[in-house]
């Protein structure tokens, strides 16, 4: 798949994940705890399971600033000067997509538990809680799509993310587009060494 639409598609998928990610823990911030008389503090309706509030807040909150910050990384991937720099990013956005899809399932699953075994059902919370396992089982489809995208460009890096293709066979078998793309590089003072090394191999390639 071409790495511009990759790299579409999981802008696409961040910009959701924040939107899931407010939506998770605001619904749970706003009516996700009732004070209770008896034990004079706020407890979370969630059959009392302050772990279940916390959690899930804790998911949401994390997974809205991930998000924000992968989506700013997007913005800034073309302007990464080093290769390595931009298989760093890849490589951090699939294990955190992974991770946190992960985190989620977990969240969904405590939320449902502790719902599950509420003795009152809360009118005036029910729909906050309802919406909140909805969204966070919505969640976890999103973040293993991110982690699936960035493997799908961490696998496409030699040929387009990570340096447009200029390796060795970039510039020795004529592609007229690479070599263009390389002279121009070389026109602007870029170090040859820097665009000739494969994106994964840790070291130049560069000529005697």
């Amino acid at each position: 798949m071409d790495a511009k639409v990759l790299e579409t598609m999981n802008e696409n998928v961040v910009f959701t994940l924040q939107i899931f990610a407010i939506i998770v823990f605001g619904l749970i911030s706003s009516q996700g705890w009732t004070w209770d008389n008896t034990e004079k503090k706020d407890v979370c309706i969630m059959n009392g399971s302050a772990s279940a509030c916390h959690f899930s807040t804790f998911v949401g909150v994390i997974g809205f600033l991930a998000a924000a910050g992968f989506l700013v990384g997007e913005w800034f991937f073309e302007q990464f000067s080093s290769i390595k720099t931009r298989k760093h990013y890849v490589i951090v956005d699939m294990a955190f997509s992974g991770i946190w899809a992960f985190f989620y399932f977990v969240a969904f699953c405590f939320m449902c538990y502790s719902w599950s075994k509420a003795h009152a059902k809360f009118s005036y919370g029910s729909a906050n809680i309802v919406g909140a396992i909805f969204f966070a089982f919505c969640s976890i489809g999103s973040w293993t799509g991110s982690a699936f995208f960035a493997y799908q460009r961490f696998q496409a890096g030699a040929d387009s993310a990570f340096g447009g293709g200029m390796g060795e066979e970039g510039q020795v078998g004529g592609d007229d587009e690479f070599a263009g793309g390389y002279a121009a590089a070389a026109a602007e003072g870029v170090d040859a060494g820097g665009y000739s090394e494969p994106p994964f191999s840790g070291g130049g390639q560069g000529g005697e």
